[in-house]
């Protein structure tokens, strides 16, 4: 049985909720996980102690009231009640708002009163990142801003490369997925530095980045540098985000330790049973024992003991550990000596990654320092943004779509709505030409189906966040090629490895005396009287079609044979062989349209545009009903148009009065 990628998901003891209309985020979905941890530390990018980049966040300093950011350094409050929606989080300066249809502004933090738009509107939109947000336009093609709002670069099709998702600029690297799913990076300058070739990327950091791909019907986890070059190749069941040039990587379910990504496989901390979990945050490693976390040195001896329900480097020396009871929670202040200097009831408590920390006691929320005292006068009823902190600190894109949306195809098709034709399918015509039709349309989509799909790409990953206040979650995850386990093995694989001598089962009694009856339509079954196909418009565009036809489209050739039964013999019929049926006539086109929320408005509109002329409106009960020239019926249902013969009632689709 092949091995194939799984994603391990750490949790952190907050996940804060994210403002999603803000920007447009993607999120993948983890299958066949082994188990569940949960953990409560996240990955930091760069060093401990880093500062983060966000510098404000949005507040409401009343309940449900405007809101207002919050400078988390200060503690002072900016344009408090000016926005009626949240705005971003603000970095290197700048913070994004968006009006009531959704569209996106950067905006610029001049002083404590004034903030200066420095562009938009754009349809989605990632925070700043080493001077560069990556932004898309309404049907446009993702590009980058810089800090005054100049685009600097545009991502267009170049040498057959369409590039559908953006990460943003970090390490100098930005990574991007194209139409095919395969993942390359970028440099600042929106030149491709690393071709697309892997099914999964993570940011660089410190020169170097995970990657998986897929070659020779093997997954691969590798190391990748600057230039796409494969410093290591890595075989162990998971393998951990890199942190301070390190990962953690585990051996077994229960026994974790620490790999250099720079060195290939050299170890810096075995995998041991002395460890269930292991994470890193920067030069920090964290351990947890009986569901609470401590810290260990690169020997693995321990520092702070495992008695916090999340436990990170504040400033300096000075750590913060949340303890939880029930709903009861007391932050401390504890140095790597494992010393409390400072502990206090709160509700809530979340480190700022600035050097600050926040907490909530009762109903308000107040910034602290590292000493437990508190940062301004200025408390606030409910804040966001904090999620966004825990993404950026631990060094995961935002990613942005591409809005490139081609009307070309769309207006195509629905300009085939004509007298008896609708998608180049005509009524009347036999099932085996609107099969050969049917196929054709399917091979010239713009990604058409493939046999052998995603075999042999094993790759499940997701980024999780959930309401920090009730939840936990975190962006820390582990991926590679799984454990084995004995219990997943097939039958066969089982008989194969057991040392018995398992006898191979007897497949003669499933062979027939007579001969193979032949089948001249494979891919059809009995008693089908449809043929239906899913066509691809672009990434962000589909179209099915339904063939409806007046008769079974298979059926049995049959012949007469003798059969001997002792006493007489008697001519019996036989099948022989499957066939199409010719006489199957097409009796009922239907094609669907799918398109992205706000392309809908656009496309309706071409659809009534091609029944404004030429089309006889008929009465109908929940849906459009027309008739054509030939008299033949027509049926508008939102994006989805239906073509029957003339004289049908088609009842099942709302067409009474037809």
């Amino acid at each position: 049985m092949r091995k194939y990628l799984h994603t391990f998901v750490f949790y952190h003891n907050f996940v804060l909720k994210f403002n999603n209309n803000t920007m447009k985020i993607k999120y993948f979905s983890i299958s066949m996980l082994f188990f569940t941890i949960v953990a409560i530390l996240f990955t930091s990018c760069g060093k401990s102690g880093q500062k983060s980049i966000v510098t404000h966040v949005p507040v409401q300093m009343k309940s449900k009231g405007n809101w207002s950011l919050w400078d988390i350094k200060t503690g002072a409050i900016l344009y408090e009640g000016e926005f009626k929606k949240a705005p971003s989080v603000a970095t290197e300066g700048v913070f994004i708002t968006r009006n009531e249809d959704g569209d996106l502004f950067y905006n610029k933090i001049e002083d404590d009163k004034k903030f200066k738009e420095i562009a938009g509107p754009f349809r989605s939109g990632s925070v700043f990142s080493e001077g560069v947000a990556i932004v898309c336009k309404e049907d446009g093609y993702p590009s980058a801003i810089n800090s005054s709002g100049e685009e600097i670069f545009k991502l267009e099709p170049q040498d057959g490369i369409v590039i559908q998702t953006v990460g943003q600029c970090i390490d100098g690297m930005i990574k991007f997925q194209t139409d095919n799913d395969l993942w390359g990076f970028l440099d600042r300058k929106g030149k491709i530095a690393i071709k697309p070739q892997f099914d999964y990327v993570d940011d660089f950091e410190d020169g170097v980045a995970r990657a998986t791909m897929h070659t020779d019907s093997k997954d691969k986890f590798v190391i990748i540098d600057a230039e796409g070059k494969t410093m290591s190749e890595v075989d162990k069941p998971y393998i951990g985000k890199i942190s301070g040039s390190r990962m953690v990587y585990s051996d077994s379910k229960e026994e974790f330790g620490i790999l250099s990504a720079k060195k290939e496989q050299e170890k810096i901390l075995s995998a041991s049973e002395k460890f269930k979990r292991l994470t890193l945050d920067g030069d920090d490693i964290y351990y947890r024992a009986d569901e609470e976390w401590g810290k260990v040195d690169e020997k693995g001896e321990i520092q702070i003991r495992a008695k916090y329900k999340s436990l990170t480097r504040l400033s300096g020396d000075v750590f913060l550990g949340i303890k939880k009871d029930g709903d009861d929670a007391v932050y401390e202040l504890v140095n790597s000596k494992g010393e409390v200097t400072k502990k206090e009831d709160i509700d809530e408590a979340f480190n700022l990654r600035n050097g600050h920390f926040l907490v909530k006691d009762g109903k308000e929320y107040q910034i602290m320092d590292a000493e437990g005292k508190a940062v301004g006068t200025n408390t606030v009823k409910d804040i966001e943004g904090i999620d966004e902190i825990i993404r950026i600190s631990s060094n995961y894109s935002d990613l942005v779509e591409s809005d490139y949306f081609d009307w070309g195809k769309i207006k195509e098709y629905v300009g085939t709505i004509k007298s008896g034709s609708l998608a180049g399918f005509s009524l009347g015509v036999s099932c085996i030409q609107a099969a050969t039709q049917l196929d054709k349309l399917s091979k010239g989509s713009s990604k058409a189906s493939d046999e052998k799909g995603d075999k042999g790409k094993g790759m499940a990953f997701e980024t999780l966040y959930y309401d920090w206040r009730n939840n936990n979650g975190a962006y820390a995850y582990f991926i590679g090629t799984g454990y084995e386990d004995k219990d997943s093995r097939t039958a066969e694989q089982t008989a194969e490895g057991s040392g018995t001598d398992a006898p191979a089962e007897d497949t003669t009694k499933a062979v027939e005396s007579v001969e193979a009856i032949q089948d001249n339509a494979p891919g059809w079954s009995l008693y089908q009287s449809y043929l239906y196909n899913s066509i691809s418009l672009g990434r962000t565009a589909s179209m099915s079609v339904t063939l409806n036809f007046d008769d079974y489209i298979k059926k049995g050739k049959t012949t007469q044979v003798p059969v001997d039964y002792g006493y007489t013999t008697y001519m019996e019929e036989k099948t022989v062989s499957y066939e199409k049926n010719p006489e199957a006539k097409v009796s009922g086109v239907t094609i669907q349209f799918a398109v992205q929320a706000d392309k809908q408005e656009k496309l309706q509109k071409l659809i009534d545009g091609a029944f404004a002329s030429g089309f006889t409106p008929l009465a109908g009960y929940g849906v459009k009903a027309f008739s054509d020239a030939a008299g033949n019926r027509w049926q508008v249902n939102g994006a989805e148009i239906k073509l029957l013969p003339a004289a049908t009632a088609d009842y099942g689709m709302g067409g009474y009065g037809l």
